[in-house]
């Protein structure tokens, strides 16, 4: 691969950059044009081949460019070893999350939890995975929790960390998502816990299955802010007396309003884990 690049003025950038863009062969495999300075822009062109090169240096030659355009070889990257390396173990609290590439990695470690990174949402690599994991190895433990609720549960992960600390748990794992649904199951069975996790597809808490008042010992629910706001009284309606919501997929800025929508709703802040950006909230009944 070969890669092509040009600073210029803007004018004479977004020129370039349609004029590459216009180009019908299909060994030319990305344009890029992004800020390079005060005064400059950068435009990036990268070709599968030396076939490419030649169309682009007739666009690029027919546009006078000042200063002239460059290219460079790019080094053949194994984009599979690459992602491996980037997705390294996580160490969260009590946990470590590892893909399949790392299993020599994960071994003795008595809550390894292998997730492979895909389709859906929760490797631990993000602060709010993370932050969710940490809070669950201290709530979990102290609250011996029998009915659970993992709205959200994406890669199933956080319901397969509370499977390892409470294995007589009965866990529901919900999501909007059907695929997502269906890869959470596949993780509890790899990670030897499907009888403990049921998973579900759900809008928010609406199935017959969330309904029920005050029929869950802990819910978590690592989403988005927003649909945690709305969600806030029928969250804490479901939550039993002396139970545990725990809460992420928030910013800090966002942490007080997220408070706030709880405590209307009956619900009192613990504890919260930081993890970055991303924080964890820590609920408890008030009553």
């Amino acid at each position: 691969m070969r890669k092509l690049t040009v600073d210029t003025d803007a004018g004479q950038a977004v020129a370039l950059e349609q004029a590459l863009l216009a180009l019908e062969h299909p060994a030319i495999s990305a344009v890029s044009r992004f800020e390079n300075g005060s005064v400059l822009w950068r435009i990036e062109a990268y070709a599968l081949d030396d076939s490419a090169t030649g169309p682009i240096n007739t666009v690029v030659a027919g546009l006078q460019l000042e200063p002239a355009a460059t290219w460079h070889a790019i080094a053949e990257i194994n984009w599979v070893r690459h992602v491996e390396a980037m997705l390294s173990p996580v160490v969260a609290g009590r946990f470590m999350v590892h893909g399949p590439h790392d299993r020599a990695k994960a071994e003795g470690h008595p809550h390894a939890i292998e997730i492979e990174a895909g389709e859906a949402f929760g490797t631990a690599h993000h602060g709010s995975t993370e932050g969710c994991l940490i809070a669950i190895g201290h709530v979990v433990p102290e609250l011996a929790p029998r009915q659970v609720l993992d709205l959200g549960t994406g890669s199933g992960v956080l319901a397969i960390a509370i499977a390892r600390l409470a294995p007589a748990a009965r866990i529901l794992a919900s999501d909007i998502d059907a695929r997502a649904v269906e890869i959470a199951a596949e993780n509890a069975a790899k990670n030897g816990v499907p009888d403990s996790i049921r998973a579900i597809v759900a809008t928010g808490l609406d199935h017959p299955l969330l309904s029920d008042p005050a029929c869950f010992d802990l819910i978590v629910a690592n989403i988005l802010a927003g649909p945690l706001v709305g969600l806030a009284e029928g969250i804490a309606r479901g939550l039993r007396r002396g139970g545990r919501i725990i809460l992420s997929g928030l910013l800090d800025r966002q942490a007080a309003e997220l408070a706030h929508a709880y405590a209307a709703a009956g619900c009192v802040e613990i504890n919260r884990v930081t993890r970055g950006e991303w924080v964890t909230l820590v609920l408890g009944s008030a009553v």
